[in-house]
């Protein structure tokens, strides 16, 4: 009895031997599932830039700065505008976390320590803290209206003042200040002594002219007080850009349970202003916020073991804004940074892999465990220092974890996984195009397609930065539906797509022996190419389409059996189209 069976869609990886389906693999490593389930040879990468003095690549950005596309870069304590030759733009210290983000026309670097800023030219710069206003309409005896909170980022401050006509004396908020910094009537900057003096004990300025009685405020005074709580801002790691439906404020987070958000200086959004007042403390002290990320107008908090979630409120009688916190799971959280796919949140827990999906409840979400098939692999590392990205261009969600990299296809729902040569430290996407910085200090750039340069082929996109990529996927075993009888396979018939250059070896393993060495003919479609020949490679075998060879697998009395497909030369691709199995069923197994 003779039944043809055919596996022409793979279904990625699933490490759960007694609930695999045809097609599935027990183990992928460099291939990867093409959007018509095809089994393809990952593509390559060359250097994009070389190492520096050895250190990693901290972190990289690519956006729009001052009408003008730039990719910055932090390495060895310095940051970099890649062109050709390098433009540095200064120094920042060489910590384990930088954080790059812009926001309203301004790049941010944000440390622990230190906060600066690059405005598309020359240098980047220390962050000049926004001053806040704190009362206006003040009268000389320091009564008036609150108008601002305190910043954060320094101890300066300024107060308006409304002259009465009878007193030279105006009483600031605070006494035993610092210095008086600026004082100013109508716009005017006065001359200390001569002008006005200061009691610094009572936080007094006495003019030395009576001014007339005003209808608007006349006095500015600009003082300062301490030095603020720098490192309640720097000593956060990671931003967000967050207004319920308009982007207008900058959350950061990432030390303890706090998150701060900045405010409107003067009425206007600025990351230069973060008011002693705008915090959020989600959960208790025990809990690490580690992640936050939008989901239509709902902000999502993901702590180290917890979930919440927060939207913007604003109270039309104070006028202020406020960010109330409600919980959404006290069970499962996130052990690093997670990403939006397709507008879902995917976090990395204690169980895996998890989908955070709506139901039919306003703002309720069921966390979906989607790691089940590669569960046994993530058991075995630390999830706290992976480093997620979602390439959104191939619809892959990447898990990086040190140079080996979970690739979850959630456009296809399949997974695989990829072997770098390099140790990644952070992703980017540019035009489409993937990079990623290395723990050497070099920055690498995914290629999709081999090259014609100069009437020579380019064979980045066939190599990791001139290294093989080693390339194999073992299929689950396969017992055609009747495990209980023995079977027998002569011949095996597989399809790959010709290219430039193109094989691949097959191995077959049973349960009652395997293959040591790969079965012949090792199958090669290659385009004839006076660029790349070796004239023992010479076949007739030359056809831009798929094409079946026949190969001798002689498999005898087995009951389960699996394939593996193997690619392991330099410069080389393959796509697996399809695989064709003749299986002849015998007798009862024994």
């Amino acid at each position: 009895m003779s039944q043809i069976f055919k596996i022409d869609r793979f279904l990625g990886v699933n490490l759960n031997d007694t609930s695999m389906q045809i097609g599935e693999a027990s183990n992928i490593v460099n291939f990867r599932i093409t959007d018509d389930y095809k089994l393809k040879k990952r593509e390559g990468y060359k250097q994009y830039l070389p190492t520096g003095t050895g250190g990693k690549i901290k972190s990289m950005w690519y956006g729009k700065i001052n009408d003008e596309y730039h990719h910055i870069f932090v390495r060895d304590g310095k940051v970099y505008k890649y062109a050709n030759p390098l433009i540095e733009l200064g120094t920042i210290p060489d910590n384990e976390s930088i954080e790059i983000y812009d926001f309203q026309g301004i790049l941010y670097f944000l440390t622990n320590g230190y906060y600066k800023k690059w405005l598309g030219t020359g240098n980047i710069v220390d962050v000049e803290p926004y001053i806040p206003l704190i009362k206006v309409a003040t009268r000389p005896d320091g009564k008036g209206t609150d108008y601002e909170n305190l910043n954060l980022l320094t101890g300066k401050k300024r107060q308006k003042f409304r002259s009465n006509g009878t007193s030279k004396i105006y009483t600031l908020v605070e006494q035993n200040i610092t210095s008086v910094d600026i004082v100013k009537h109508l716009g005017v900057i006065l001359t200390p002594t001569t002008d006005y003096t200061v009691n610094l004990t009572n936080g007094t300025i006495t003019t030395t002219v009576q001014y007339p009685e005003q209808i608007d405020d006349d006095i500015e005074v600009f003082w300062t007080k301490g030095t603020g709580n720098t490192t309640d801002v720097t000593n956060q790691k990671y931003s967000i850009a967050y207004g319920g439906g308009n982007d207008n404020r900058i959350l950061l987070y990432g030390n303890g349970n706090t998150i701060i958000y900045s405010g409107l200086a003067d009425g206007v959004s600025s990351a230069e202003y973060f008011p002693a007042n705008n915090y959020m403390n989600i959960g208790t002290k025990q809990d690490d916020v580690i992640w936050l990320t939008k989901q239509y107008n709902t902000l999502l908090i993901f702590t180290d073991s917890n979930a919440w979630y927060s939207s913007l409120e604003f109270n039309t009688d104070t006028g202020l804004i406020d960010f109330p916190t409600y919980p959404l799971n006290s069970k499962i959280g996130t052990l690093c940074k997670g990403q939006l796919l397709q507008n879902n949140p995917f976090t990395l827990y204690k169980g895996g892999i998890y989908e955070w999906v709506s139901t039919t409840v306003r703002d309720e979400k069921n966390a979906i465990l989607k790691s089940m098939r590669i569960q046994k692999e993530l058991d075995n590392i630390d999830l706290k220092t992976c480093l997620t990205y979602d390439y959104e261009d191939k619809g892959e969600f990447w898990i990086c974890y040190s140079n080996n990299v979970w690739v979850y296809n959630y456009r296809l729902d399949v997974f695989y996984k990829y072997k770098l040569a390099d140790i990644p430290t952070c992703f980017l996407t540019i035009d489409k195009v993937l990079y990623f910085g290395t723990s050497t200090g070099k920055i690498m750039q995914f290629q999709n397609k081999v090259t014609l340069e100069n009437g020579t082929i380019n064979y980045d996109a066939r190599t990791d930065a001139g290294q093989t990529i080693n390339s194999i996927a073992e299929l689950g075993f396969m017992n055609f539906d009747n495990e209980y009888l023995r079977k027998f396979i002569q011949y095996a018939f597989i399809s790959i797509y010709p290219d430039s250059r193109s094989s691949l070896k097959l191995y077959w393993q049973t349960d009652k022996k395997s293959t040591e060495i790969p079965l012949k003919p090792t199958i090669d479609f290659n385009f004839f190419n006076f660029n790349d020949i070796d004239f023992s490679d010479f076949t007739f075998l030359c056809n831009y389409n798929p094409t079946p060879t026949k190969v001798k697998l002689k498999a005898k009395k087995f009951s389960y059996i699996k394939l593996i497909l193997e690619n392991n030369e330099l410069n080389d691709t393959v796509t697996v189209v399809s695989i064709t199995l003749p299986v002849i069923k015998g007798g009862y197994v024994k």
